[in-house]
């Protein structure tokens, strides 16, 4: 199944194939949260939080449920719904938020 046949089932209520459609797309997980880590605009955030690309890996994961719920075969790929949910956990991981076009840091 494509990954926008299982988004849509699990949507609907087929949870057991979450299991699926995160083994189709763990190794772009794996690769964006290896670039976001290692690329020159946000290593240092990393670092400075202590994040490593695993970090963000197993945070990838969690991105999923979301991106499952607000998926929309009629706006587009699975993946690039999914993208967008992944930088946000991301960017949660390292503690920033953006606000307009403005960067901010969290504060729990």
């Amino acid at each position: 199944m494509t990954n926008e046949e299982l988004a849509l089932k699990i949507k609907a209520g087929e949870t057991e194939l979450t299991s699926e459609l995160w083994l189709q797309i763990e190794k772009f997980v794996r690769q964006q949260a290896f670039k976001f880590a290692n690329g020159d605009a946000w290593s240092g955030h990393c670092s400075a939080a202590g994040i490593t690309h695993e970090d963000l890996y197993c945070a990838g994961y969690f991105a999923l449920g979301p991106a499952i719920e607000y998926f929309d075969i009629e706006k587009g790929a699975f993946l690039t719904v999914f993208g967008f949910f992944l930088k946000r956990a991301f960017y949660k991981e390292i503690g920033v938020r953006k606000s307009g076009k403005d960067w901010h840091s969290v504060q729990d």
